[in-house]
Formats: structure tokens, sequence, C-alpha cells
């Protein structure tokens, strides 16, 4: 047996709600963010976090979906329910999570519909989805459409140790509040997919294409002793899919579901400016090379790229009524290469 939560999200569908902060309301989940839309984010599960915990897409790794597709980001309206496992979590999803797992099942409806959903709210936060489906009744030819846009320019004010200006000889002036200049953020989303279903062979088969692009400012370091007001950070992400999928073989007892996805990633950190600037915003020294080295920094275009390939295959066989057996096949391969603009120069 699992310990496992289930949000069905019919009733929160027409609502603007964050996933970080409706999962933080679960019985024994925690979450904490680091800042505002598009900031990092901590999952603890009955004490358990970091690496111990894994988050899903279908029972896909939703890492293999690039950040764009992020859980602080995910649009409600394109969801059927959230599971949450805390501990062991189930063989079909091929994971390694010690403390437990977060899988998002997204809609499944036959019907077609169109939903939009579109939300503002404070430091110019903007929220934009639209899930769209059709099908065939006759041929079960099926289209589908899934996007999302975020936005915010996160220009809240903060306070706090390090968070200073220099006065008068240099001393820090403390106890003030500044706002953030540089955090603003931006993703979109667009997922389609075209296929078959509800055919005698296949109770689905689809082809898709993922893709999405985040552009967002790099406000501080690790710490905010340092702040940077030119330092940007953009990725880029198309990924293709195939899926497959039939239940009810051998009698009702033999379950089939193939995913195979290769996905190229694009990030890039840009660190070219040459002024520092303190926490009001203001310019305090020109003619440097780069922010976020601290005062070793040189002028950075630092760019990732990553390539991977994944094949999931999971077979699932009713031995007796309250038995089965599981076979779960996972194949992942990454290969990665980086490269600087102004080093090589």
């Amino acid at each position: 047996p699992f310990a496992v939560d289930v949000i069905h999200a019919e009733k929160i569908r027409e609502r603007d709600v964050d996933l970080n902060r409706l999962l933080n309301g679960v019985a024994g989940v925690r979450v904490k963010e680091t800042g505002g839309m598009g900031s990092e984010f901590n999952y603890s599960i009955h004490g358990l976090s970091g690496k111990a915990i894994k988050f899903f897409i279908d029972g896909i790794p939703m890492e293999n979906f690039g950040t764009g597709f992020s859980i602080n980001n995910f649009p409600v309206n394109v969801i059927e329910r959230i599971e949450v496992y805390k501990g062991v979590s189930p063989v079909e999803l091929g994971g390694d999570a010690l403390g437990g797992s977060i899988n998002i099942v997204t809609r499944k409806d036959f019907s077609n519909y169109l939903d939009v959903s579109l939300s503002t709210g404070s430091f110019n936060t903007q929220r934009a989805a639209l899930s769209f489906k059709w099908r065939s009744k006759a041929s079960g030819l099926t289209l589908s459409a899934n996007s999302f846009h975020n936005s915010s320019a996160n220009d809240y004010k903060v306070w706090g140790r390090t968070v200073e200006i220099a006065g008068p000889g240099n001393k820090p002036i403390t106890g003030l509040r500044f706002r953030r200049f540089n955090d603003d953020y931006s993703s979109s989303v667009i997922q389609s997919e075209i296929g078959l279903t509800r055919k005698k062979w296949a109770d689905e088969i689809l082809i898709g294409v993922t893709a999405s692009a985040i552009d967002k400012g790099i406000q501080t370091g690790r710490t905010m002793a340092f702040v940077f007001g030119d330092a940007r950070f953009t990725e880029s992400f198309f990924m293709p899919t195939l899926k497959y999928s039939k239940k009810g073989l051998l009698n009702n007892r033999l379950a089939i579901n193939f995913y195979a996805s290769v996905n190229k990633l694009n990030a890039t950190t840009i660190d070219t400016g040459s002024r520092k600037y303190n926490w009001a915003g203001e310019v305090v020294a020109t003619g440097k090379s780069g922010e976020i080295g601290g005062i070793n920094s040189g002028r950075s275009i630092l760019s990732i790229k990553d390539q991977t390939s994944l094949v999931r295959l999971n077979l699932s066989y009713v031995l007796f009524e309250n038995q089965s057996l599981n076979f779960n096949f996972n194949l992942n391969n990454v290969s990665r290469s980086g490269a600087d603009e102004f080093s090589s120069a």
C-alpha cells in the first residue's frame, strides 16, 4: 500500500491557484520559495527534501520537460488531479525518490473542449493559459494543444542583513527597504499532440511536440550581499514525443504504456555588464567586467547545450484479483556541452 493524497482539480480550475501554495496545504508537505515567480523552491515530505523528492507529469519525470515546465508555474486548467506519494512511490513512476513523489495527471477528456484563463496580480504578474482538445468520433483522430505564459516584474521590496547601501565614509546604511529591479521573469510553453484514441488496438497513440522559452533577470547570487543589474538568463527547449497505451489485453490482464522523447535544451547566462549596482538601483562603478563573479569577475556568455533521450516502457499484468506484476524499463541518455564566448575568444 502507498501513503498517497490526491487533489482533484475540478473544483479549482476556475481559480488562479499557485501549485506551490496549494501543495503546501497537504499534510506532511512543506514548500519553501526563495522569492517571487520563477524563483527557486524546495519541497519537503515528512522531513525529506531536495533530491529525495521527485516530480512527474503523467508518470514522466518533470526534469525531462525543461525548466519551463515547473510545478510553480504549471496551469491548473490542464490538470485532472495531483497525486502526492509520501515515502514509497509506485513502481510505474520509475523514479528513485526516497522521500516521496508528486505526479501531475493531465486531463484525458474524450469530449471536445476549449478552456482559456487570464489573470493578473501584484508586481505586474500576468498568467495566461489555453487548453484545447478535439476528437472525431468516427475516426478517433484526436488533436490537443496546451499553452501557457507567465510573467512578473518581481519588483517587491526586500530588507534585512546585507540589504544595504554605502553612506558617507563608505559606512553601510542598514534598515532600509529596496525594490528588486533586475528580477523580472517570463516563460512561455506550448505543447501539442495529434494521433488516434479509443481504437481496438490502442487506447491512444500520439505524436507530440513541446517547446518552451524562458527569459529572466538575475538579481543576486546565493546571498543578497551582491546585487546585479544587468545579468540575464535565457533558455530554449524543444522536444518531440511518441506515446502509446493499451489496457485490457490478454483477457483484461495486461496493460502497456510506452513513451519516447528526444529533447534539446539551450541555456545561456549572460554577464557582460560593465557597471556595478547597489540595492537602490544606482550605478556605483563603471568600467568593470561582469557582475556575477564578484571582485574577480570577467565578462561571460556561458552557454550550456543538453540533448536528452528517454525511452520508457511499463507493463502491468494482473495475476489475481488483488495482485499484479509490474515491469518498468527506463532508458535515459544525456549529453552535455558548454562554452563561454569570452573564455574561448
